[in-house]
């Protein structure tokens, strides 16, 4: 499975739509603080169906949503889609390519979906369960996760370790069908309660059932009633309505005539208004003629006084501009003048100019010229400067080697000497280095014989330890499963004593009487128990004689119907539902008779009444329960057993199969025993027995255990001491075999040393040779070297004195122009410019 790419519009600082795709291999994000980095992974968390705003770092769910800026607005929504490669199949989905969203509005609204198909968060999680991608799995650690997983108790690593081994989702599961199996116990409960209340109820609603059948055949006859009342009324309606027609008839006439008076009374009306509305028209144009005349009056009379002004402002603006023309004038003379004046300068400066320009360009021509000779003449020189320089280079670096080769020899002298005296020093270690060698050996094979007598006796206590060791090992799986079967005991036998105390299992209204019955001395006097409390059963008829009970199990013992009524007030008054109360003095069971030959005949295990164990004085109690209840095997025999008796019994099946009297069958699954209030007092008595005997075992268990452990701390002193005896000796031995190797591979350095000296004196004296040749070679390249120098120097003097002529026509040159000044007379570049 491969993250292929993220796409992510509107979550935190992704305000446009941005795509990331992620290559196969290792992808790194990089950037400054505050980039966005993190964002992208919490990007992640929240499409895989993170819940927790504080993980997500925020304070709501809004808070993903880009908030917007100066610039930009918020946005309305966010979306994220992950999209994986699925051909591996790791991912339980038939697509090859899965890619997950999720969609969240402002309101809160959130949206997912699996592969553009809308999902729940639950299918999401469910798909990524054991991948370890989920947004608890171990693939995504965020920012201090690290430190955290570390730091965390181990309960909370678990979770970690679950995921990669792939068990959460059947862990999961196993707690969704615990919370449904909790769910259906209670709701089980709450069906017998109902039951019992129904059956309670039963004759009521017979009585009920026979009222409300009264009150059909009463409603049918005043529905026949109240339809012939309804005919009559109809009958009467209709000669009504006949009535009604006929005065609408004569009305209509009258109303005819009215429309024509009217009609007549209109058109008169008409004529006037028209007449009226043209004396309107006729007033209304001559006021207009009127309001326009009035306006032409006033607005000549505004002109009038507007031209006025104006003809005052424009007297003012003449006399101003004529004085204005005469100051003009006046200046214009002024220039005038001044005109005439600079055209005469400008006449002689012209002259001046063009005789300048001539002396000018004669002179530049000379310049030129000399330019040039500097030029040939400094090339020359620079040549003659370069060989010169060369000559010199070749000069030192031909003494520089002859100073090179002397330094060389003494070196080479004295290297010889060193090797020499490093030969002899060689020869004499590898002499002493021999001696000591032989010693080593000699002390090596004594320890290797003590160390081989210890291990012999280590073996023999480490078969002791094992045994030890393992016979500890069987004792604490014995241990450990008599603790598990003990600790399973006393939480069975809490649960029931809790359960027994609390009346668990009960119905609601029982439960409330046998409470408030120890709370109440008057209560508790007057009851003796409820049935299921009196009774024990073998556990092979459990099921039997708990489906053959029933609701009966509930039922209440009293002495008489007095204590009976007694409860009965009690419970009304203080409303804690209804109960079945069996006084001993009313009740007078009877049991039935099955011959031998039919017992034998239809294995026939007995009545419910002779397989449960009883106190003497409430046989006919249960004789009126159980007496007419049949105990058989299966519900083969059953169906033998009712078809003899002509379905007139109770036939109940070891199974809790019921053939009810009348020849209605019963069964299928039945619950767990544990919970069921038959025999449950019993069965914590059974379990407390249990419990003593496993205490009694595990305690004989320890006993043995601390015996064995104190064996072995003796054993594994006695393999400590040994053990440091071993361990002294084998680093004697290697520290032994050391210093041997150390000696010989010593020797073979000295032996290597010595041809390497050797060697290397031969390749010196050979070199020496070499040198003495060069350095004859350099001393006869010098003298001619030296003869080429001295006929260079000479030229360059000439060359000097040649320039020292041409400086002295630059310097004529300079005289006729006084105002030029060369930054440097030798520089070509300067004189030149």
């Amino acid at each position: 499975m491969h993250l292929k790419k993220v796409e992510i519009h509107g979550f935190k600082s992704f305000a446009d739509k941005v795509e990331i795709d992620f290559k196969e291999g290792i992808t790194a994000i990089v950037g400054p603080n505050g980039s966005g980095k993190s964002n992208i992974a919490d990007a992640i968390r929240w499409v895989l169906g993170e819940q927790s705003i504080k993980t997500l770092r925020g304070s709501r769910m809004e808070d993903v949503i880009f908030s917007g800026t100066d610039t930009r607005r918020p946005l309305g929504y966010t979306e994220v889609t992950i999209t994986f490669d699925n051909k591996d199949g790791i991912i339980p989905v038939e697509y090859q390519e899965v890619a997950i969203s999720r969609r969240m509005f402002r309101s809160g609204e959130s949206e997912y979906y699996l592969n553009k198909n809308s999902c729940r968060l639950k299918d999401i999680k469910e798909i990524f369960m054991d991948t370890g991608v989920g947004k608890d799995g171990y693939s995504i650690i965020g920012q201090g996760r690290v430190d955290e997983i570390l730091s965390t108790k181990p309960e909370g690593r678990r979770n970690i370790f679950e995921e990669a081994a792939g068990i959460v989702k059947y862990k999961t599961k196993k707690i969704e069908a615990e919370k449904k199996l909790e769910k259906t116990d209670n709701n089980l409960i709450r069906i017998k309660d109902l039951i019992h209340e129904l059956t309670n109820q039963s004759e009521n609603l017979k009585e009920q059932s026979e009222k409300a059948n009264e009150f059909i055949q009463f409603s049918n006859k005043l529905k026949e009633i109240e339809v012939n009342l309804l005919i009559r009324k109809v009958d009467e309606l209709e000669k009504n309505i006949a009535r009604s027609t006929e005065k609408k008839e004569k009305l209509h006439m009258k109303m005819e005539q009215i429309i024509n008076k009217k009609n007549l009374i209109e058109n008169k009306f008409n004529i006037m208004k028209e007449k009226i509305t043209n004396l309107d028209s006729s007033i209304d144009t001559i006021e207009k003629e009127k309001n326009e005349t009035f306006n032409l009056l006033n607005k000549n009379e505004n002109d009038l006084i507007l031209l006025e002004e104006k003809k005052k402002f424009y007297i003012k603006d003449i006399e101003r501009l004529t004085k204005e023309i005469q100051e003009l004038n006046l200046k214009l003379k002024k220039l005038d003048d001044e005109k005439i004046e600079l055209l005469n300068e400008k006449s002689n400066l012209v002259i001046q100019l063009n005789l300048s320009k001539e002396e000018y360009n004669e002179k530049n021509i000379n310049l030129e010229k000399l330019n040039e000779k500097i030029k040939i003449k400094e090339k020359e020189i620079e040549t003659k400067k370069d060989n010169a320089i060369e000559v010199y280079n070749l000069i030192q670096d031909k003494k520089n080697r002859i100073n090179s080769f002397l330094s060389f020899k003494e070196n080479i002298h004295k290297r010889i000497k060193h090797v020499e005296r490093e030969i002899e020093f060689i020869s004499k270690k590898n002499k002493e280095d021999k001696n000591i060698l032989k010693k080593i050996e000699i002390k090596e094979e004594e320890k290797k014989e003590t160390i081989v007598k210890q291990g012999k006796y280590l073996a023999n206590l480490k078969l002791e330890e094992e045994d030890y060791k393992n016979r500890l090992d069987a004792l604490y799986k014995e241990i450990n499963q008599n603790k598990v079967g003990l600790q399973g005991k006393i939480s069975n036998y809490n649960l029931l004593k809790n359960m027994e105390e609390d009346y668990e299992g009960y119905y609601k209204s029982v439960k409330n009487l046998m409470l408030a019955s120890k709370k109440t001395e008057s209560l508790r006097n007057r009851l003796i128990g409820v049935v299921a409390d009196l009774i024990k059963v073998e556990e092979r008829y459990e099921k039997a004689i708990d489906v053959g009970l029933g609701g009966s199990l509930q039922n209440i013992v009293t002495k008489d119907e007095i204590d009976a009524k007694f409860i009965i007030e009690y419970l009304r008054e203080k409303k804690l539902g209804r109960v079945t109360f069996l006084p001993i003095s009313n009740i007078k069971g009877k049991s039935l008779y099955i011959s031998p030959n039919d017992r034998e005949k239809y294995n026939i295990l007995g009545l419910g009444s002779e397989l449960v164990i009883y106190d003497e004085k409430y046989k006919n109690l249960f004789e009126y329960l159980l007496g007419r209840t049949i105990i058989v095997d299966n519900l083969d025999l059953a169906n033998k057993v009712a078809r003899r008796y002509n379905y007139s019994y109770k036939i109940v099946t070891l199974k809790g199969d019921i053939i009810n009297a009348g020849g209605s069958i019963t069964g299928g699954s039945l619950p767990k025993v544990s919970g069921n209030i038959l025999n449950r007092k019993s069965r914590i008595e059974k379990i407390r027995k249990d419990i003593n005997n496993l205490s009694k075992i595990q305690n004989s268990l320890e006993y043995e255990k601390n015996d064995l452990k104190l064996k072995i701390e003796k054993n594994s002193i006695n393999l400590k001491e040994i053990e440091e005896e071993l361990q002294k000796n084998n680093i004697e031995i290697i520290r032994i075999e050391n210093e041997k190797s150390k000696i010989i591979t010593e020797l073979k350095r000295n032996n290597e040393s010595l041809i390497k000296y050797k060697n290397e004196i031969g390749k010196l004296n050979l070199e020496l040779d070499n040198i003495k040749k060069d350095e004859e070679k350099l001393k006869e390249e010098l003298a001619l070297i030296d003869e080429e120098n001295n006929w260079v120097q000479e030229d360059i003097k000439d060359l000097i004195l040649k320039f020292e002529k041409v400086k002295i026509l630059i310097s004529a040159f300079v005289v006729t122009r006084p105002n030029w000044v060369p930054s440097d007379p030798f520089d070509s570049i300067s004189l030149c410019v």
